[in-house]
């Protein structure tokens, strides 16, 4: 028993590392992003103020109307794809990598969008012909979306060990791309870490979603 709640603890410092680095960089790309944001026109030079008459400053009209029109871009970007649906299910098909061995597995995942960036939900997979190692896996996720198209699965959760019958804590860390076909669907190939213990087991494979 404290060998096992030993190889959680150090699982979870694992986990707790990688969710630090993560949470880092995505406020490296939030900064810059708002400075990206903040860069204003440039001011019409005192030359021209005192040229004559005002007149309207065709130059900076210009970079305005280019300003506003990256804007309005970005947020038709915003409207488009999965966006437009707040609720994703998907089956997932790929493969367990277990001490070098691989071993099917199926899998399903159900997200709610909260916006354009954030969703929760939850996932699991079972591994098909695990009998030494991997049952199944079961976890809440926190889905991160970066930028369009793109996902980044954070879920602590559970894995059922075959052999030994026992729960095991697990943190996995995925990123998915999505590919739309239809009005409804995508396909997502998708590459998972799982960090247990002192351990990392990969999962990777595609899933299949509908969005509604």
């Amino acid at each position: 028993m404290g060998r096992a709640k030993g190889r959680n603890l150090r699982g979870a410092t694992r986990a707790a590392s990688v969710i630090a680095w993560l949470l880092v960089g995505l406020s490296c790309a939030g900064a810059a992003r708002a400075a990206e944001a903040g860069v204003e026109a440039p001011a019409t030079p005192p030359a021209l103020i005192t040229a004559g008459p005002a007149e309207p400053d065709e130059r900076a009209g210009a970079t305005r109307g280019r300003s506003e029109g990256a804007e309005g871009f970005r947020d038709e970007i915003s409207a488009e794809g999965p966006l437009r649906y707040g609720n994703q299910v998907a089956i997932f098909g790929g493969a367990t990598i277990i001490d070098g061995t691989s071993y099917a597995t199926a899998g399903i995942d159900v997200e709610h969008r909260f916006g354009a960036s954030w969703g929760l939900g939850i996932l699991a997979d079972w591994v098909v012909g695990g009998e030494e190692g991997r049952e199944f896996i079961i976890a809440p996720a926190v889905f991160f979306h970066p930028i369009d198209r793109v996902r980044i699965d954070l879920a602590p959760g559970v894995q059922r060990l075959s052999k030994e019958h026992v729960n095991e804590f697990v943190f996995r860390v995925g990123i998915d791309y999505d590919f739309e076909f239809g009005d409804h669907w995508v396909v997502a190939p998708n590459v998972n870490v799982d960090f247990v213990a002192d351990d990392f087991v990969p999962v990777v494979g595609a899933e299949v979603g509908y969005l509604f």
